[in-house]
């Protein structure tokens, strides 16, 4: 329960079912406050990385609540425990007398906006172009309808490309950049093996392309050419993961 009192408008989160709120008479702040102790908890659940500053909690009917509320002492707020409370919902409120008495069944219209930092693009970028700071705009926007792992800062963009073209007003996620190609099929290169504390060194044909950190088929220079699988370390060489 959240309890809120007039006289100190304080409010304290008692239990985690409903929001009953006692007082003399129920006015404008006292149903903001309860439903913004109520919600808060929620919203911050659904958005972690998000501080209260972010999070902007609006009941778009509150003078028609007010009006219902003028012969009621105490509110009941029902959220349902992980509810999506962010763009605009409606929640179910009981109004009840100095008796605990129930008056009327309400409605809250709220709406709760989460902003966030974004990379929007201002202009086109070409399918595996080297995207920059240049390249980007660093906008502060309510999150609502915006990509799922978004990007967020110019950090997450440094030696990326792009994966397809993109155009101008397009939201950064991670799925739109990945690591340059920087080893081609046919390249000679050097491929590590380790065990037993030895390492050894061999040339190497790429079988494939690939960026950083991929695994590519490569084809050995050594007599028996066997095929290989190595992680790419850098342009020049490669780790060996498998023989076949």
């Amino acid at each position: 329960m959240t309890w809120v009192n007039k006289t100190k408008l304080t409010v304290l989160i008692l239990a985690s079912i409903g929001a009953f709120t006692p007082i003399c008479a129920l006015e404008r702040s006292d149903i903001l406050d309860a439903f913004q102790a109520k919600a808060l908890p929620q919203v911050l659940q659904r958005r972690p990385n998000a501080s209260q500053k972010d999070i902007q909690i609006q009941i778009l009917n509150l003078d028609q609540l007010s009006i219902d509320a003028r012969n009621a002492s105490s509110c009941n707020i029902r959220i349902e425990p992980g509810a999506d409370l962010i763009g605009k919902t409606i929640i179910f409120m009981d109004l009840y007398n100095e008796n605990n008495l129930l008056l009327k069944k309400a409605k809250i219209v709220s709406q709760i906006t989460v902003s966030s930092t974004f990379l929007k693009t201002k202009r086109v970028v070409t399918k595996d172009q080297v995207i920059t700071s240049k390249d980007v705009d660093i906008v502060y926007e309510d999150d609502y309808a915006k990509p799922i792992k978004a990007i967020r800062s110019l950090v997450e963009i440094k030696n990326k490309v792009t994966a397809a073209t993109l155009g101008p007003g397009v939201y950064l996620a991670e799925f739109m950049l990945k690591n340059p190609v920087i080893i081609h099929r046919g390249d000679n290169i050097e491929a590590l093996m380790y065990g037993d504390n030895l390492e050894i060194k061999i040339r190497v044909i790429a079988l494939e392309e690939g960026s950083v950190h991929q695994h590519i088929k490569l084809r050995s220079t050594l007599k028996d050419q066997k095929t290989l699988e190595g992680e790419i370390l850098d342009s020049k060489t490669v780790r060996i993961s498998a023989l076949r």
